[in-house]
């Protein structure tokens, strides 16, 4: 739904024409409230053309990019922003709100549900996406220096109750933007199919949001994209049976359509890291086998720990190499007072592992244990755990 901005932010409009033309409201479908917005400025191609960070050609050429949407997050009576989307052509501009829509209820997640938010040291944590017209079909993620003097900065807003932009506005940052996260997404004109496109956005959001995990020869480097869309089209998923999200959240994607997805491609590897444990040799491996290993872990972790233990073991881990993960997993599943695990029917009846340490555990048999990790039965009810953090505790 695209709304007019109060008459005091129309106004801020006419001061500078070609920007702040356009709020589009998020709203969550449930509770009608908004969590965040974006501001179209494709009424007229920027005075100063966006210069992408990365050149193209031979030899290298900066890309020109004059039209940008932009994203921002509601906290506290703020508006942040968070995310710019940035295009070749005035064509592009529902492309450019469609990825930024999905890009601000991913960080709406990532902020809401994990506690967690863009790195601050990468120009006050906005990320910078260029939709580009050519290139082979694909994105790629890069963390680096954007040394052009870009003429927005940072911008903070206050917002009224219905969460819409007033017009004072308190303006952050600087014109040099130095290190930059930055995502690239390539022959954007092929850039239609609705799945590919979600998984394509989640992927380089992952890189550019979630902590690394590294060191791997195949597919790439790091895992935090492959994780990341696994991760995150599993949340929008959870979120779209809720009735939190719609289609149009999510690239257009289909709730049946993400499911049977998710069916092949993220709950046999959850099924996989429960039954074999931290101590699988594959988590070592720095193939496509051991990165898939290590990601099939921390899915299985998001899936049975609460929401903010799953991020917190992600959070305390203290290196890059997926074999310190488990030892995060236990700290992080130790440290709340009691919580209950939520086990999926497609795990019931099966032994799984899982980080005890000296926890007690009521509605599952423990079968066996090994180091801070336990071999066991959930039986057909909840099963709760309650930490020890006295170590004399009876």
């Amino acid at each position: 739904m695209i709304l007019a901005l109060a008459l005091g932010f129309a106004q801020a409009a006419t001061q500078d024409p070609g920007t702040l033309e356009k709020a589009i409201r998020l709203m969550n479908p449930v509770s009608k409230t908004s969590s965040s917005f974006l501001l179209d400025l494709f009424a007229s191609p920027r005075d100063n053309p966006k210069l992408s960070p990365k050149g193209f050609g031979d030899p290298p050429k900066q890309g020109v990019f004059p039209w940008l949407v932009k994203g921002f997050g509601l906290s506290g009576g703020y508006a942040v922003e968070r995310t710019r989307v940035y295009c070749q052509q005035q064509a592009d501009e529902n492309t450019a709100i469609a990825v930024g829509r999905m890009q601000m209820r991913l960080w709406e997640y990532l902020s809401n549900t994990l506690g967690m938010d863009h790195p601050d040291d990468f120009y006050h944590g906005v990320l910078f996406t260029y939709l580009c017209q050519g290139g082979k079909p694909g994105g790629e993620e890069i963390a680096g220096n954007d040394l052009q003097v870009d003429g927005d900065r940072v911008e903070t807003f206050a917002v009224n109750e219905q969460g819409m932009p007033l017009a004072r506005r308190a303006v952050g940052g600087g014109g040099e933007i130095g290190k930059a996260l930055t995502v690239y997404i390539y022959d954007i004109g092929t850039f239609s199919k609705p799945m590919e496109m979600a998984r394509e956005v989640a992927h380089e959001y992952g890189h550019a949001a979630l902590p690394g995990v590294g060191g791997y020869s195949e597919p790439e480097y790091w895992a935090n994209g492959y994780l990341g869309e696994k991760l995150f089209l599993k949340h929008a998923a959870e979120a779209m049976t809720r009735g939190d999200l719609i289609p149009d959240d999510v690239m257009g994607v289909t709730l049946p359509q993400i499911k049977s997805w998710l069916k092949t491609n993220v709950d046999p590897l959850v099924e996989d890291a429960a039954v074999h444990g931290p101590f699988d040799p594959r988590l070592r491996d720095t193939s496509t086998v051991g990165m898939g290993y290590y990601i099939g872990l921390a899915l299985y972790m998001d899936t049975v720990l609460p929401e903010k233990v799953f991020s917190r073991s992600m959070q305390v881990m203290g290196s890059i190499d997926a074999k310190d993960y488990p030892d995060a997993i236990v700290l992080a599943a130790t440290e709340p007072a009691k919580y209950t695990l939520r086990v999926p029917a497609y795990l019931s009846g099966k032994t799984i592992w899982f980080p005890l340490a000296s926890s007690k555990l009521f509605g599952a048999a423990v079968l066996k244990k090994k180091g801070d990790w336990a071999l066991i039965r959930p039986g057909t009810g909840p099963v709760t755990v309650v930490p020890r953090h006295d170590p004399g505790q009876s």
